[in-house]
């Protein structure tokens, strides 16, 4: 990610049960979806799937955002799952993960 960039999440699993999405940035910064409100990031079927976010998209899903702050460049750490552990682990123990400004990828 580049300061200013947004990432669009979303998940048929969103709000069944706990699920939700997590994310770290590689500052340390944390978040999850389910604190945008009831219905943010929930795909609904295989036709929003194809679609995609509806900001970019008539007729998608209602995308979870995640715009890179200042200290935010680099790779994102998310975690998609029905149920959520008692606890969130711990990725700053993790080695920092760096992206060249000239590579455009995404890992999930």
């Amino acid at each position: 990610m580049s300061t200013k960039e947004t990432l669009y999440l979303g998940s048929s699993a969103m709000g069944i049960g706990a699920g939700d999405i997590l994310w770290w940035a590689p500052d340390g910064a944390t978040g999850q979806c389910s604190a945008q409100g009831a219905g943010i990031g929930l795909i609904t079927g295989r036709a929003q799937e194809v679609l995609g976010p509806a900001p970019l998209y008539s007729g998608g899903y209602t995308p979870c955002t995640l715009t890179a702050g200042s200290g935010q460049t680099g790779l994102v750490l998310r975690q998609l799952s029905a149920r959520r552990p008692a606890a969130a682990p711990d990725h700053r123990r993790r080695r920092q993960l760096d992206q060249s400004a000239a590579v455009s990828a995404v890992a999930a």
